[in-house]
């Protein structure tokens, strides 16, 4: 008999100890005899408690029991200064299941690229309970052209909430900071059920010189990013995507697709280029 079934034998034992013990209070506890008899009805009482605690608390406690003696056990092989890191790992609560980028490239004169980004995030709740999840976009401004990097688009939807409600993003929604755009405070926080998922649809341009690199960092651990990248015949293009075990990325025409878990602050980038101008720059001395 393996674990999981002992653990189960335990429970379905523990759960007739406590009907047992509820059936006999009920027969047993209008009857006033002698000492022993209210020594037998307290006893059982006391079994009735313990398989409450047993079968209600039970499974709480070894969850948190197994994560503190993990802790315990990385810990030790870790130095001090990488242990807060494990622990903040293991305390994520969102996973992104998708991440769906669609990228397209226009050169705008004299010498200056636009960069669209069309994207589609599905986030989901993998806590033990509901979580409140914080969404937003930043994006940056590289005062490139008279043409100026802009956030388009930027929605959420669950099963009970729709942001914006009327599906239009207003002035106030957006700030400016030194050196780029955000989504402000306007943007309320995401409740999301434990197992519940939220899709996050955003689009953008930033412009760039006509050789340039974008990246984007990641905000939660996402499985299966995906990028598709539209560009002129005469631009070259790389896609990768962070990992410290530097995996190569798949590839079939224009679409890219990450083959691990992108971890968060870990990034997406694509560098673009003239090849025309790469090869007058590799032929030169």
């Amino acid at each position: 008999m393996d674990t999981h079934e002992e653990q189960s034998v335990i429970r379905l034992w523990l759960g007739f100890a406590l009907i047992a013990s509820i059936l006999a209070l009920i027969i047993l506890e209008p009857m006033h005899g002698p000492w022993w008899l209210n020594l037998i009805i307290k006893l059982i009482e006391a079994v009735a408690i313990a398989s409450v605690i047993g079968v209600f608390i039970d499974v709480a406690l070894k969850r948190e029991m197994s994560r503190e003696v993990f802790f315990a056990s990385v810990g030790y092989v870790l130095t001090p200064e990488l242990r807060p890191e494990m622990r903040w790992l293991c305390q994520l609560n969102e996973l992104c299941t998708q991440d769906t980028l669609v990228c397209t490239l226009t050169p705008l004169e004299p010498d200056s690229m636009r960069l669209r980004v069309q994207r589609t995030q599905v986030v989901k709740n993998i806590g033990r309970e509901a979580h409140e999840l914080k969404v937003g976009i930043g994006i940056d401004e590289w005062f490139q052209s008279k043409t100026k990097s802009s956030i388009l688009k930027y929605s959420f939807v669950t099963k009970s909430e729709s942001w914006p409600p009327d599906g239009r993003l207003l002035p106030d929604h957006i700030q400016k900071s030194e050196f780029g755009l955000t989504t402000s405070k306007a943007v309320p926080l995401v409740l999301l059920g434990k197992d519940e998922q939220v899709t996050i649809i955003s689009e953008f341009e930033e412009i760039y010189p006509r050789n340039g690199y974008f990246h984007m960092h990641i905000k939660y651990a996402t499985s299966g990013a995906r990028v598709t990248v539209n560009s002129p015949d005469n631009f070259g293009v790389y896609v990768h995507f962070t990992h410290r075990e530097g995996h190569e990325t798949l590839r079939v025409g224009h679409d890219y697709v990450c083959p691990f878990t992108l971890l968060p602050y870990q990034r997406i980038g694509i560098r673009f280029w003239d090849k025309q101008q790469s090869e007058e720059w590799r032929k030169s001395a």
